[in-house]
């Protein structure tokens, strides 16, 4: 396991501290013989010269037309505030989908990003009008929404419903060009999008509920969720559904595509993060079953100074995160951890690799858990 670890380490090294934003950080995952601690992306050249950053969650951002919550608008200004202040380095918490608790250590997907932080302007959304944010959203609706404590809760569906609304208008419309650039993203990256989208789906036919293995058997593989679309009375309906899933996907890379433009012309590091594990109610577990190992969950080992809990001292943390099927992953040339950093290198500078001793070593437990 370690030897795996350490070549996954070699093109994971691509988020050094030490390349620019104008400049390209990637690395090539196929390079041999660029090591993390030999290679000019040494982790000893920031010390020669450091630079000062903030870390801000995305939902905690804030202007003055946003729905509560914050929004790649808000990426912007916060850039904007970095330069104003010489800050090198803007860090964010994980920006994919989540539901439930919200937690962004909890997404549904590692791959499809948050809806929520999608800038619903008429500019930036295909097929959206104006008239849709005010009906979608009245003035009243929206002031409560930006009052008090961040309501996810609302904000998420929302957003959704808007963006469902847009797609339609969409793709009924005659922006040819753009029709062929969303045909684009969906082919591209079909690998994920594909069980993300029918995933998402099926939480809506669930009622929110993304525990996959209390759904009727059926759904609980993408084969058997494609077989009972298929036979669906309202297949057509739910296809076009589907489809705004899809079309929030591309709508929300698209933006955060412009995000990563905007620092790098601002000479802004942008910082992402990449859990180790990810959840059960995940399109990824749901989508790739043989990858995880259901019956073990990822914690860490006991702490004696971990005095918040007497469990946690005494076993350890168990975070409630399947195992991984380490050889599995090693018979595909670990194909979906590449994708996932793949995912991040795209609107990311440079990220924190969450737990990094996992990937040489990992501590289990048989039993069931959560993060506390």
């Amino acid at each position: 396991m370690a030897a795996s670890a350490s070549r996954l380490l070699k093109w994971t090294a691509s988020f050094s501290i030490m390349n620019p934003p104008t400049e390209s950080p990637v690395m090539d995952p196929q390079a041999e013989g660029e090591d993390l601690f030999s290679s000019p992306h040494s982790l000893e050249a920031p010390l020669a010269n450091r630079r000062a950053g903030l870390l801000v969650p995305v939902f905690a951002m804030r202007h003055k037309d946003d729905f509560g919550v914050g929004d790649t608008r808000a990426v912007r200004e916060a850039i904007d505030f970095c330069t104003a202040n010489s800050f090198a380095v803007l860090q964010l918490l994980p920006i994919h989908e989540t539901f439930g608790d919200h937690s962004p250590y909890n997404p549904i997907s590692s791959r499809a990003l948050s809806p929520v932080y999608v800038h619903l302007d008429p500019a930036e959304v295909p097929g959206l009008l104006p008239e849709d944010l005010e009906r979608a959203a009245p003035k009243a609706w929206l002031a409560q929404l930006r009052t008090g404590i961040v309501k996810h809760g609302s904000v998420h569906p929302l957003k959704m419903q808007v963006l469902q609304l847009a797609c339609h208008r969409f793709l009924t419309g005659e922006a040819a060009e753009l029709l062929e650039e969303f045909h684009s993203f969906k082919e591209v990256e079909k690998s994920w999008l594909d069980h993300y989208t029918m995933f998402r789906l099926l939480i809506r036919e669930y009622e929110g509920n993304t525990e996959w293995l209390d759904w009727r058997p059926e759904h609980r593989s993408a084969q058997g969720a494609r077989d009972w679309l298929m036979q669906h009375p309202d297949r057509e309906d739910l296809e076009d559904i589907r489809e705004g899933y899809a079309f929030a996907q591309w709508v929300a890379h698209r933006q955060w595509d412009r995000v990563r433009e905007y620092a790098d012309s601002k000479k802004v590091m942008l910082m992402g993060e990449i859990s180790f594990g990810v959840g059960r109610g995940s399109s990824d577990v749901w989508g790739n079953p043989e990858l995880f190992d259901l019956g073990w969950n990822l914690g860490s080992r006991p702490l004696t100074h971990f005095d918040t809990s007497k469990d946690a001292e005494r076993w350890g943390q168990n975070w409630g995160l399947p195992s991984y099927r380490w050889e599995n992953h090693r018979s595909t040339g670990f194909a979906w951890l590449r994708s996932r950093v793949a995912g991040e290198r795209r609107f990311f500078h440079i990220c924190r690799l969450d737990h990094l001793r996992g990937y040489f070593r990992t501590y289990q437990f048989p039993w069931p858990g959560g993060a506390r």
